[in-house]
Protein backbone atom coordinates (compact mmCIF):
# COMPACT_ATOMS: atom_id res chain seq x y z
CA UNK A 1 0.00 0.00 0.00
CA UNK A 2 1.30 3.45 -0.95
CA UNK A 3 1.14 5.95 1.87
CA UNK A 4 0.16 9.51 1.06
CA UNK A 5 2.23 12.22 2.79
CA UNK A 6 0.25 14.39 5.22
CA UNK A 7 1.57 17.50 3.44
CA UNK A 8 -0.24 16.38 0.28
CA UNK A 9 -3.48 15.96 2.21
CA UNK A 10 -3.31 19.42 3.81
CA UNK A 11 -2.23 20.92 0.49
CA UNK A 12 -5.23 19.52 -1.36
CA UNK A 13 -7.50 20.63 1.48
CA UNK A 14 -6.18 24.18 1.24
CA UNK A 15 -6.70 24.33 -2.53
CA UNK A 16 -10.25 22.97 -2.15
CA UNK A 17 -11.11 25.40 0.66
CA UNK A 18 -9.82 28.45 -1.22
CA UNK A 19 -11.54 27.30 -4.42
CA UNK A 20 -14.83 27.11 -2.54
CA UNK A 21 -14.39 30.68 -1.25
CA UNK A 22 -13.79 31.92 -4.79
CA UNK A 23 -16.74 29.99 -6.22
CA UNK A 24 -19.04 31.43 -3.54
CA UNK A 25 -18.12 34.92 -4.81
CA UNK A 26 -19.32 33.85 -8.27
CA UNK A 27 -15.84 33.44 -9.74
CA UNK A 28 -14.80 30.62 -12.00
CA UNK A 29 -12.06 28.42 -10.58
CA UNK A 30 -10.16 25.68 -12.44
CA UNK A 31 -7.44 23.42 -11.09
CA UNK A 32 -4.01 23.46 -12.76
CA UNK A 33 -2.71 19.92 -13.15
CA UNK A 34 0.60 20.78 -14.86
CA UNK A 35 1.95 22.44 -11.76
CA UNK A 36 4.76 24.91 -12.46
CA UNK A 37 4.10 27.07 -9.41
CA UNK A 38 0.36 27.73 -9.74
CA UNK A 39 -2.60 25.69 -8.48
CA UNK A 40 -5.64 27.52 -9.86
CA UNK A 41 -6.80 29.64 -12.76
CA UNK A 42 -9.53 32.01 -11.59
CA UNK A 43 -11.75 34.51 -13.36
CA UNK A 44 -13.45 37.19 -11.30
CA UNK A 45 -16.94 38.48 -12.01
CA UNK A 46 -18.77 41.79 -11.74
CA UNK A 47 -22.56 41.81 -11.52
CA UNK A 48 -22.63 38.26 -12.87
CA UNK A 49 -20.37 39.00 -15.83
CA UNK A 50 -16.96 37.44 -16.25
CA UNK A 51 -14.04 39.86 -16.25
CA UNK A 52 -12.01 39.72 -19.49
CA UNK A 53 -8.83 38.53 -17.79
CA UNK A 54 -7.62 35.54 -15.79
CA UNK A 55 -5.60 35.30 -12.61
CA UNK A 56 -3.24 32.51 -11.59
CA UNK A 57 -3.18 31.47 -7.94
CA UNK A 58 -0.85 29.43 -5.80
CA UNK A 59 -2.13 28.11 -2.48
CA UNK A 60 0.34 27.44 0.31
CA UNK A 61 -1.25 25.42 3.13
CA UNK A 62 0.25 25.20 6.61
CA UNK A 63 -0.97 23.00 9.46
CA UNK A 64 -0.99 26.12 11.64
CA UNK A 65 0.11 29.65 10.78
CA UNK A 66 1.83 31.53 13.64
CA UNK A 67 0.17 34.89 14.45
CA UNK A 68 1.91 37.93 12.98
CA UNK A 69 4.41 35.73 11.15
CA UNK A 70 2.72 35.36 7.81
CA UNK A 71 5.79 35.29 5.62
CA UNK A 72 6.38 33.04 2.64
CA UNK A 73 9.73 32.40 1.02
CA UNK A 74 9.62 31.38 -2.60
CA UNK A 75 12.42 30.57 -5.08
CA UNK A 76 13.76 33.69 -6.77
CA UNK A 77 13.27 32.24 -10.25
CA UNK A 78 9.60 31.55 -9.49
CA UNK A 79 9.16 35.09 -8.14
CA UNK A 80 10.69 36.50 -11.34
CA UNK A 81 8.35 34.39 -13.45
CA UNK A 82 5.35 35.65 -11.52
CA UNK A 83 6.36 39.30 -11.94
CA UNK A 84 7.03 38.86 -15.66
CA UNK A 85 3.83 36.90 -16.27
CA UNK A 86 1.24 38.63 -18.46
CA UNK A 87 -1.52 37.41 -16.13
CA UNK A 88 -1.51 38.51 -12.48
CA UNK A 89 -0.55 35.94 -9.86
CA UNK A 90 -2.30 35.62 -6.50
CA UNK A 91 -0.52 33.99 -3.55
CA UNK A 92 -2.68 32.55 -0.75
CA UNK A 93 -1.52 31.22 2.62
CA UNK A 94 -4.12 28.88 4.12
CA UNK A 95 -4.23 27.97 7.83
CA UNK A 96 -5.42 24.35 8.00
CA UNK A 97 -6.13 24.41 11.75
CA UNK A 98 -8.12 27.67 11.77
CA UNK A 99 -9.67 27.21 8.32
CA UNK A 100 -8.80 30.72 7.17
CA UNK A 101 -6.35 32.35 4.82
CA UNK A 102 -4.53 35.49 3.69
CA UNK A 103 -3.44 36.67 0.27
CA UNK A 104 -0.81 38.81 -1.45
CA UNK A 105 -0.12 39.97 -4.99
CA UNK A 106 3.59 39.34 -5.70
CA UNK A 107 3.73 41.93 -8.49
CA UNK A 108 2.87 44.62 -5.92
CA UNK A 109 5.40 43.48 -3.30
CA UNK A 110 8.41 42.43 -5.37
CA UNK A 111 10.69 44.27 -7.78
CA UNK A 112 12.24 42.57 -10.79
CA UNK A 113 15.20 44.93 -10.54
CA UNK A 114 15.83 44.08 -6.87
CA UNK A 115 15.44 40.35 -7.46
CA UNK A 116 17.95 40.37 -10.31
CA UNK A 117 20.51 42.21 -8.20
CA UNK A 118 19.96 40.12 -5.07
CA UNK A 119 22.40 37.36 -4.17
CA UNK A 120 19.65 35.51 -2.31
CA UNK A 121 18.06 32.48 -3.92
CA UNK A 122 14.66 33.16 -2.33
CA UNK A 123 12.24 36.08 -2.11
CA UNK A 124 10.10 36.86 0.93
CA UNK A 125 6.46 37.90 0.63
CA UNK A 126 4.47 39.26 3.57
CA UNK A 127 0.73 38.60 3.82
CA UNK A 128 -0.91 41.50 5.73
CA UNK A 129 -3.50 40.99 8.48
CA UNK A 130 -6.18 42.82 6.49
CA UNK A 131 -5.77 40.68 3.36
CA UNK A 132 -8.03 37.90 4.60
CA UNK A 133 -9.74 35.46 2.28
CA UNK A 134 -13.19 36.73 3.26
CA UNK A 135 -16.08 37.99 1.08
CA UNK A 136 -15.55 41.76 1.52
CA UNK A 137 -11.81 41.56 1.03
CA UNK A 138 -12.20 39.27 -1.97
CA UNK A 139 -14.49 41.86 -3.58
CA UNK A 140 -11.78 44.47 -3.02
CA UNK A 141 -9.19 42.07 -4.42
CA UNK A 142 -11.29 41.65 -7.56
CA UNK A 143 -11.42 45.42 -7.97
CA UNK A 144 -7.66 45.72 -7.48
CA UNK A 145 -7.14 43.16 -10.25
CA UNK A 146 -9.73 44.89 -12.43
CA UNK A 147 -8.11 48.32 -12.04
CA UNK A 148 -4.69 46.88 -12.82
CA UNK A 149 -6.13 45.29 -15.96
CA UNK A 150 -7.66 48.57 -17.16
CA UNK A 151 -4.46 50.45 -16.38
CA UNK A 152 -2.49 48.06 -18.59
CA UNK A 153 -5.08 48.30 -21.36
CA UNK A 154 -5.00 52.10 -21.31
CA UNK A 155 -1.22 52.13 -21.53
CA UNK A 156 -1.27 49.66 -24.44
CA UNK A 157 -4.01 51.65 -26.19
CA UNK A 158 -2.05 54.90 -25.86
CA UNK A 159 1.03 53.20 -27.33
CA UNK A 160 -1.11 51.84 -30.19
CA UNK A 161 -2.52 55.29 -30.98
CA UNK A 162 0.93 56.92 -30.86
CA UNK A 163 2.40 54.27 -33.14
CA UNK A 164 -0.51 54.63 -35.58
CA UNK A 165 0.03 58.39 -35.69
CA UNK A 166 3.79 58.09 -36.22
CA UNK A 167 3.41 55.49 -38.97
CA UNK A 168 0.38 57.15 -40.56
CA UNK A 169 0.14 59.52 -43.48
CA UNK A 170 0.76 62.72 -41.54
CA UNK A 171 -2.76 62.99 -40.18
CA UNK A 172 -3.30 65.26 -37.20
CA UNK A 173 -4.76 62.37 -35.19
CA UNK A 174 -5.03 58.59 -35.52
CA UNK A 175 -7.96 57.18 -37.51
CA UNK A 176 -8.83 54.99 -34.52
CA UNK A 177 -8.67 56.17 -30.95
CA UNK A 178 -8.11 52.97 -29.01
CA UNK A 179 -7.51 54.86 -25.77
CA UNK A 180 -10.87 56.58 -25.94
CA UNK A 181 -12.61 53.23 -26.46
CA UNK A 182 -10.88 51.68 -23.44
CA UNK A 183 -11.60 54.69 -21.21
CA UNK A 184 -15.30 54.66 -22.18
CA UNK A 185 -15.43 50.98 -21.27
CA UNK A 186 -13.74 51.70 -17.94
CA UNK A 187 -16.08 54.58 -17.08
CA UNK A 188 -19.07 52.34 -17.81
CA UNK A 189 -17.60 49.59 -15.65
CA UNK A 190 -17.24 51.86 -12.62
CA UNK A 191 -20.68 53.40 -13.16
CA UNK A 192 -19.70 56.96 -14.08
CA UNK A 193 -20.95 56.66 -17.64
CA UNK A 194 -24.17 54.86 -18.64
CA UNK A 195 -26.67 54.85 -21.49
CA UNK A 196 -28.03 58.11 -20.06
CA UNK A 197 -24.65 59.79 -19.95
CA UNK A 198 -22.94 61.15 -16.85
CA UNK A 199 -25.02 60.94 -13.68
CA UNK A 200 -26.19 64.13 -11.98
CA UNK A 201 -24.46 62.97 -8.80
CA UNK A 202 -21.11 62.93 -10.57
CA UNK A 203 -21.82 66.29 -12.19
CA UNK A 204 -22.72 67.76 -8.79
CA UNK A 205 -19.52 66.39 -7.27
CA UNK A 206 -17.56 67.98 -10.13
CA UNK A 207 -19.17 71.39 -9.56
CA UNK A 208 -18.42 71.24 -5.83
CA UNK A 209 -14.83 70.14 -6.40
CA UNK A 210 -14.27 72.89 -8.95
CA UNK A 211 -15.67 75.53 -6.57
CA UNK A 212 -13.60 74.26 -3.61
CA UNK A 213 -10.38 74.16 -5.64
CA UNK A 214 -10.98 77.70 -6.96
CA UNK A 215 -11.65 78.95 -3.42
CA UNK A 216 -8.43 77.32 -2.20
CA UNK A 217 -6.37 79.00 -4.90
CA UNK A 218 -7.96 82.38 -4.12
CA UNK A 219 -7.33 82.01 -0.39
CA UNK A 220 -3.66 81.37 -1.17
CA UNK A 221 -3.47 84.49 -3.31
CA UNK A 222 -3.04 82.49 -6.50
CA UNK A 223 -5.11 84.25 -9.14
CA UNK A 224 -3.09 83.01 -12.11
CA UNK A 225 -4.44 79.45 -12.17
CA UNK A 226 -6.40 78.85 -15.34
CA UNK A 227 -9.96 77.57 -15.43
CA UNK A 228 -8.73 74.60 -17.48
CA UNK A 229 -6.30 73.55 -14.72
CA UNK A 230 -8.97 73.92 -12.03
CA UNK A 231 -11.39 71.81 -14.05
CA UNK A 232 -8.80 69.09 -14.71
CA UNK A 233 -7.93 68.90 -11.00
CA UNK A 234 -11.63 68.75 -10.10
CA UNK A 235 -12.25 65.90 -12.55
CA UNK A 236 -9.28 64.04 -11.08
CA UNK A 237 -10.64 64.41 -7.53
CA UNK A 238 -14.08 63.22 -8.63
CA UNK A 239 -12.55 60.16 -10.30
CA UNK A 240 -10.45 59.30 -7.24
CA UNK A 241 -13.36 59.70 -4.82
CA UNK A 242 -15.73 57.68 -7.00
CA UNK A 243 -13.32 54.77 -7.46
CA UNK A 244 -12.32 54.62 -3.80
CA UNK A 245 -15.95 54.73 -2.68
CA UNK A 246 -16.92 51.99 -5.13
CA UNK A 247 -13.94 49.67 -4.81
CA UNK A 248 -12.33 50.31 -1.43
CA UNK A 249 -8.88 50.25 -3.03
CA UNK A 250 -6.45 52.85 -4.33
CA UNK A 251 -6.40 54.23 -7.86
CA UNK A 252 -3.49 53.29 -10.15
CA UNK A 253 -1.73 56.46 -11.43
CA UNK A 254 -2.00 55.19 -15.02
CA UNK A 255 -5.78 55.32 -14.82
CA UNK A 256 -5.76 58.87 -13.45
CA UNK A 257 -3.40 60.08 -16.19
CA UNK A 258 -5.42 58.62 -19.06
CA UNK A 259 -9.02 58.68 -17.77
CA UNK A 260 -9.17 62.14 -16.18
CA UNK A 261 -9.05 64.17 -19.46
CA UNK A 262 -11.77 61.97 -20.96
CA UNK A 263 -13.95 62.34 -17.87
CA UNK A 264 -13.55 66.11 -18.03
CA UNK A 265 -14.54 66.04 -21.69
CA UNK A 266 -17.71 64.09 -20.86
CA UNK A 267 -18.57 66.38 -17.94
CA UNK A 268 -18.48 69.38 -20.26
CA UNK A 269 -20.85 67.79 -22.78
CA UNK A 270 -24.46 68.65 -21.94
CA UNK A 271 -26.36 66.86 -24.69
CA UNK A 272 -26.33 63.07 -24.72
CA UNK A 273 -26.77 63.13 -28.50
CA UNK A 274 -23.53 65.08 -28.77
CA UNK A 275 -21.96 62.62 -26.33
CA UNK A 276 -23.10 59.64 -28.41
CA UNK A 277 -21.66 61.26 -31.53
CA UNK A 278 -18.37 61.90 -29.78
CA UNK A 279 -18.27 58.30 -28.62
CA UNK A 280 -18.93 57.04 -32.17
CA UNK A 281 -16.15 59.23 -33.55
CA UNK A 282 -13.68 57.87 -31.01
CA UNK A 283 -14.09 54.31 -32.35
Amino acid sequence: MVERPSSHVTGDYGVAAVSQMFIERGWTCDRVYSDYGEDLVIQTTLAGRLDPFRTLAQIKTRTKVPPRKRLLRIPRELALRWIRNAEPVLLVLWDFARNRGWYALPHEDLSEHDLLLSAKKTATISLPDENTVMPKRLDELAWALRLTYFGKRMLAAEQHDTQHLLLGSGESRPKRRELGTVVFEFLRTIGIFSSRGISQTVRGAFRNAKRNIADTYRSQGDDDTSIAEIELNAACLVLIAHIQRLTGVGVPPTILVFATPYLLHLLKIRSFRVLAAARANSA
